[in-house]
């Protein structure tokens, strides 16, 4: 037996704030330990998996449900919430794998 590879696998969340939305958006990353790339950036993946801890002008979202219904009202009026958050959250991909590397 042996080990033929190796991955180091991570959650990160990121706090963003998008005008008055603020949320938590949870990053896993998985990292390539066998890769001999000395740019981090190509051996990482970064998925995005959720968003938590919603709160519009102060008001917080509580469920699924209502995060949908949310989201429903604004994409009538041309607001994607999903895109705007998830650009913003990119914006920190340097950030995530820095801290990832300090992890590691």
């Amino acid at each position: 037996m042996k080990i033929e590879s190796k991955l180091l696998m991570v959650n990160v969340h990121v706090p963003v704030q998008v005008g008055e939305l603020k949320c938590i958006c949870e990053y896993q990353v998985c990292r390539n330990l066998n890769s001999r790339d000395e740019d981090w950036q190509n051996r990482d993946d970064i998925d995005f998996m959720d968003i938590t801890d919603i709160s519009y002008m102060g008001i917080e979202i509580k469920g699924y449900d209502n995060w949908n219904k949310f989201k429903k009202f604004h994409m009538e009026m041309g607001i994607d919430w999903n895109q705007a958050i998830q650009g913003e959250a990119m914006k920190h991909k340097s950030d995530i794998i820095d801290l990832v590397t300090e992890s590691y």
